[in-house]
């Protein structure tokens, strides 16, 4: 019997309107914190058995959405300044494979 693997391809809408700037910015900026607060516990649980382990990847990751924060801010200032709003939208494409990373 020959079976194939076959990729089920799926996405879940997370985000689509029109906010405020305050309501745009603690929606993003609470997605943004929480993903930090991620990938600051992947990183722990690789150092708790391995102290000299490298987080390069986890740590650059980190820092990559520190910035994006500090954009988000710059970008929700502008946004107050001139009367504007904010349209959001957010889709996650989710894939079945059998890929191992």
């Amino acid at each position: 019997m020959n079976i194939e693997t076959q990729t089920l391809v799926n996405s879940l809408k997370l985000i689509d309107g029109t906010f405020t700037p305050v309501h745009a910015h603690d929606l993003l900026k609470s997605f943004i914190n929480t993903k930090i607060n991620y990938h600051k516990l992947h990183r722990l649980i690789l150092l708790e058995g391995d102290h000299n382990h490298k987080t390069t990847f986890d740590s650059s990751r980190i820092e990559e959405l520190k910035l994006d924060k500090n954009n988000l801010s710059e970008i929700i200032a502008f946004a107050k300044a001139n009367g504007k709003q904010i349209k959001l939208k957010s889709t996650v494409s989710i894939e079945l494979t059998d890929e191992q990373k």
